[in-house]
Parts: C-alpha cells; structure tokens; sequence
C-alpha cells in the first residue's frame, strides 16, 4: 500500500500509530488481567515488532528481488523448439 503522495498522509499515520499504542496498551491490561508475568509481557511486546520487522524485511527483499528478475528478462520461459528451429531458418550462417 503506497501512501506517497496521498492529501491524507499525515492522518493516515496518525491513526496507525494511534491504533497501533492502543493495540499494545490493550495487549498489556489483557495480559495482566490474566495474570501473566509482566516479564513475560514485557518480552513479548518487544519481540512482536522486531519479528515483524525481520519477516517484512525478508519479504520485500524478496519482493524487490522478484522484480528486477522479472525486468530483466530472466525469468521468460525458454523458447521451445520450433520457435528457435524457425529463428535458425530466417537467419542461417
């Protein structure tokens, strides 16, 4: 999702991270509601983004890897026989 450019950019970020501080804050009271250990809590608001993190970081690389294969042409299927059998025929050596 592209917001470059958007009349609405600055809103858009503001109610992702708005969003965002009220999913951890939630995360966190229904956690201690249930009597989990505020380190395991703890713990596990700080993994969950640096995971996030890790696993976009690896499927853009491979998104943008995908990309350049594909502009430059090598990931076109091969020619199959007949088209390069016709290729030598209209220019012969």
């Amino acid at each position: 999702m592209a917001i470059h450019g958007s009349p609405n950019q600055s809103a858009l970020r503001i109610r992702w991270t708005l969003f965002g501080a009220a999913g951890l804050a939630c995360g966190l009271i229904v956690a201690i509601a249930l009597g989990a250990p505020i380190q395991t809590v703890v713990g596990l608001l700080l993994i969950t983004p640096i995971l996030s993190g890790v696993v976009g970081s690896v499927l853009g690389m491979f998104r943008d890897l995908g990309r350049r294969l594909a502009n430059s042409g090598a990931l076109q299927k091969p020619a199959g026989k007949r088209q390069i059998s016709a290729a030598m025929d209209e220019n012969p050596r």
